[in-house]
């Protein structure tokens, strides 16, 4: 790294060196003494004040590589705002361009030095910023083909710095500075000069004077770095830092450099860091009694691959129509990739991750809030204030019980976008759905936390029961079909009963006794065949049932008779017109009756005898057709039908059941509830 300017510390005879060209400013790291250079000369501005020690794992002199670019940190620039501190770190590439690392909450993002003052005046002039105070939260500006949008704005002043600096600043200059995000995950700072700086530079007033600086930059993790000489053992030397507890006076330890909010382990008030705990620390008493979480604090849990540490929880709730709905969130921890969110509610579990990019809200033709992120369209489930009722543990912000925030739900389950929005500051994040077995897993448990109660909100849904209930009609009826198939297939052919060869003429009646089997009535098939030419042969057929049925009289029964005959005559010969033939060597007679014993008793006989008729054998044969009814199958059907409109219009959809508790009471594509 080529040294521009070494020389002397007027102050404290030390030396001290400007790495960058640029640089203007230098604060001696061995007695504080701010100089400033001009030219090739160096005037000492006095002391600069103390650094907070917000424990950052950064420190000058770090070297890295960051999107194929080796880097140094050579300054810093350390900000306080109501809700604590954030660091910005000069980087002086090896190319020997420079560039910032803004640091806030474990959030790293890296940024350019700053546009030209040409260009700058050109993304003025198109964007129209609006002044600082009229600066609105979501609000889109186009600049350059991004559509940026506002998710934060502070009134900061800067506390102290190190190292090399590009212009002049000391400590309680006050700052206006203003986050904007892209879509794809750009990110932008617009720097606004103080309002009597900007009116003293031409005499004019307005925005147009006051045009903010605009950084350009991208989010990144402190991994992404491939940092050398990050402070070692981070953990282990705040935790040696106790302080008492202004409250109770018990020890307490900070074992995160990010953290700005704390609980007493022993009172369980509310420590506010944001200071320091070198000054008198502002605490706030917790109401009511301490919940008890179901993952312990300082526990390690394992997602994606990545050991996690629980560093704080809270208990925040929200009341809808006065009915009081309560959640947990647990903030983990893991120094190379920074905080993740892992909330639970009736025993569901989501795994959370604060985006970095904008987000566009807009309405679909049922005016129904609508988000689409990657082609995945996220619905809006449901909007509503929550408040911090308990927390417990580190938070890298300030937070206290009682703290409320908006909050917009988008769902396309097992996904979820939410935003949050408090006076100053908007922020999206996206979760997953996971099981509590998932969890338990992750934690090594030994069972599940708890047992899920009702479809959560981004629950995978399980099967319809409307789609069961259709699926099980089917199968059933496909079953009777089978059924009904086989019985009729089956009573289709003709059982033989018994069957007998008698001589045509002999006119003694044949006397059989049978038994009609099965449930319902069937027929008795009564059939005649006899090799009969020119001539005919009749039968009389008698059946009387031999159990008898009480008469409509009373008293006396009677037996069930049924009589019937057959003509079995065939006639053929030729004539002037040729052959000729009519009437059939066969005939039969068919009687329904119910199952039971029967007597048949059969006679054949000819009208005109022929001299052969002794010798004419006839051949009868007596069966049993039994089809069954078709009543069972209809009744079988009806019920079918009654139990699947039961099922089908009588049962919820899990969907219907998920979007019932969201504000339009239906899911997306129906019109809402009135």
């Amino acid at each position: 790294m080529k040294r521009v300017l070494a020389t002397l510390c007027p102050s404290c005879g030390a030396q001290v060196g400007f790495a960058s060209g640029d640089s203007v400013l230098v604060v001696c790291p061995y007695c504080s003494s701010t100089l400033l250079r001009k030219g090739d000369v160096v005037e000492n501005l006095g002391r600069m004040a103390e650094l907070f020690n917000d424990h950052s794992p950064l420190q000058l002199g770090v070297q890295g590589r960051i999107f194929g670019r080796g880097f140094g940190l050579i300054g810093r620039l350390q900000v306080r705002y109501p809700a604590g501190t954030w660091n910005e770190w000069r980087l002086l590439y090896d190319d020997g361009s420079t560039g910032w690392l803004s640091e806030d909450n474990g959030q790293l993002v890296l940024l350019d030095d700053g546009l030209t003052p040409e260009r700058a005046a050109a993304v003025a002039r198109e964007a129209r910023w609006p002044a600082f105070d009229a600066l609105k939260l979501d609000a889109p500006f186009a600049v350059e083909g991004v559509v940026w949008r506002v998710v934060n704005k502070e009134s900061a002043t800067v506390i102290a710095g190190e190292g090399e600096l590009p212009y002049r600043i000391g400590a309680g200059v006050p700052v206006r500075v203003a986050d904007l995000r892209g879509p794809a995950g750009e990110f932008a700072t617009l720097d606004y000069p103080e309002p009597e700086a900007s009116a003293s530079g031409s005499g004019a007033t307005g925005s147009a004077v006051a045009a903010p600086t605009l950084y350009r930059g991208r989010s990144i993790r402190l991994v992404d770095l491939n940092a050398n000489g990050l402070r070692s053992e981070l953990t282990r030397t705040v935790a040696t830092e106790a302080f008492a507890c202004p409250a109770c006076g018990a020890p307490v330890n900070v074992s995160l450099p990010t953290t700005k909010s704390l609980t007493c382990p022993a009172c369980q008030v509310v420590l506010d860091l944001s200071q320091g705990t070198g000054e008198r620390i502002a605490h706030w008493q917790q109401q009511g009694k301490a919940p008890k979480p179901l993952l312990r604090l300082q526990s390690i849990g394992r997602f994606d691959n990545v050991a996690w540490t629980v560093v704080g929880y809270q208990r925040r709730s929200t009341k809808v129509d006065g009915q009081v709905f309560r959640w947990s969130e647990y903030l983990l921890h893991e120094p190379m990739h920074g905080f993740r969110f892992l909330v639970h509610d009736r025993g569901h579990w989501s795994w959370v991750t604060v985006l970095q990019r904008s987000i566009t809200r807009i309405r679909d033709a049922r005016n129904r809030g609508v988000v689409m992120v990657d082609s995945q369209r996220f619905d809006q489930f449901s909007s509503y204030e929550s408040k911090a009722d308990w927390v417990m543990g580190e938070f890298y912000w300030q937070i206290q019980a009682g703290d409320t925030s908006s909050h917009e739900d988008y769902i396309a389950p097992p996904r979820m976008l939410s935003c949050e929005m408090t006076a100053n500051e908007i922020t999206w994040s996206e979760g997953r759905y996971l099981t509590p077995a998932e969890v338990g897993q992750a934690f090594g448990l030994k069972k599940p936390p708890d047992e899920p109660k009702g479809l959560g909100t981004i629950q995978p849904a399980p099967p319809s029961m409307r789609r069961a209930y259709l699926i099980m009609a089917l199968v059933v009826m496909l079953a009777l079909v089978l059924v009904q198939g086989v019985l009729w297939y089956r009573g289709a052919n003709l059982e033989l009963l018994t069957s007998r060869t008698v001589q045509a003429g002999e006119l003694a009646w044949q006397d059989h006794l049978i038994d009609v089997q099965g449930s319902h009535d069937a027929n008795l098939v009564i059939q005649a065949r006899a090799p009969v030419t020119n001539q005919s042969v009749d039968f009389d057929v008698e059946v009387a049932s031999r159990n008898p049925a009480p008469s409509l009289a009373g008293g006396a029964v009677e037996p069930q008779r049924w009589s019937g005959s057959m003509d079995l005559a065939f006639y053929e010969g030729r004539d002037s017109d040729g052959y000729w033939s009519e009437g059939s060597r066969s005939d039969r007679v068919v009687f329904k009756v119910p199952p039971g014993p029967y007597l048949v008793r059969i006679r054949a006989g000819q009208p005109v005898p022929s001299a052969d008729q002794r010798s004419l054998a006839v051949n009868y044969s007596i069966a049993q057709r039994s089809r069954p009814g078709w009543l069972m199958f209809i009744l079988g059907l009806i019920v079918l039908g009654i139990i699947n409109l039961i099922g089908v219009f009588g049962s919820r959809s899990p969907e219907h059941e998920r979007w019932a508790d969201s504000d339009y009471g239906t899911r997306p594509g129906r019109a809402a509830m009135t």
